[in-house]
């Protein structure tokens, strides 16, 4: 995705941005085009969105059909990518009241997955809280009803979960 028009010019003139001579120097500080293209749009939206007002939309699910967990998730990753720190504890948050609210859905083990594959392998922030929901629901996630296929999947084919 591309940031340009008044908000690439908006993020160009931050005083941050302009006393750095690597943005002088680079593409986006001459074009005042900043390219995030491994993010998707509805995962950028919200970044800018909190940038602006220190939170961002809940969508269930996304725009671009992510469940909730998963877009907390994508959230944190893209704020970890890009150092907001205030951001990723936003998002770690959401994601753990989400997730107890969301725990039996596929979209539940789809955050787990995306919070060991999308972090940093140090990063404790998203996984702690998942893990204390599969806690509170072991017993009905590991029933062998199958009702949670997507999830005993997972747990087989993710060894460090």
């Amino acid at each position: 995705m591309a940031v340009n028009g008044a908000l690439g010019d908006e993020m160009a003139a931050t005083p941050y941005l302009q006393g750095t001579s690597a943005w002088v120097h680079c593409r986006e500080g001459k074009s005042g085009d900043i390219e995030l293209m491994d993010d998707s749009p509805d995962v950028v939206e919200a970044m800018v969105r909190f940038f602006y007002t220190f939170d961002y939309q809940d969508f269930a699910p996304s725009p671009s059909g992510l469940s909730p967990t998963v877009f907390h998730v994508k959230i944190f990753a893209a704020a970890e990518k890009y150092f907001v720190e205030q951001l990723q504890v936003l998002a770690a948050k959401k994601l753990a009241d989400t997730a107890k609210r969301d725990w039996g859905t596929d979209g539940f083990a789809d955050a787990i997955q995306g919070s060991y594959t999308s972090t940093s392998d140090s990063e404790r922030r998203l996984r702690d809280p998942l893990i204390a929901v599969v806690k509170d629901h072991v017993t009905d996630l590991y029933a062998t009803s199958g009702k949670y296929k997507k999830f005993l999947e997972l747990s087989t084919k993710l060894p460090e979960f």
